[in-house]
């Protein structure tokens, strides 16, 4: 079995404000808010790993929400780019904690147009409940 040499990241994995029926799949504590796929992008490249952009893709569950990156995990011999992160999951987790350090580091140009504008949806799902 061949491995994909990248993995797809949507902004709403590392997520705060959304839940995890929404789409978020690490910890709030370990997420952060209104990510974009610009500082997702970042975070990948300051840990080593190489990738792009696709401003224009879309989430599944929210076609509203723009931006994704694909990031290559592998190099060409099958072997992950950063050895401390072996699958996903983990870079998930470093991503979330390097959007932080991106934010803080001069990254900030990036995140001021971008930034709110994927939170319309978070309360909007409550409306509808069991009677």
């Amino acid at each position: 079995v061949t491995k994909k040499p990248w993995k797809t990241i949507y902004p709403i994995y590392v997520d705060a404000k959304k839940t995890r029926q929404e789409g978020r799949r690490i910890s709030k504590a370990k997420a952060v808010e209104h990510p974009t796929h610009s500082e997702l992008l970042a975070a990948a490249q300051r840990l080593g790993i190489p990738g792009e952009a696709e401003p224009d893709k879309a989430y599944s569950r929210d076609f509203t929400l723009k931006g994704r990156i694909k990031v290559f995990f592998f190099n060409e011999d099958g072997v992950p780019h950063n050895p401390e992160i072996v699958n996903k999951r983990q870079l998930m987790l470093r991503i979330g904690a390097a959007v932080l350090t991106v934010r803080q580091g001069g990254a900030s140009q990036n995140t001021k147009g971008g930034g709110g504008g994927g939170g319309g949806g978070g309360g909007g799902s409550k409306k509808k409940g069991k009677k």
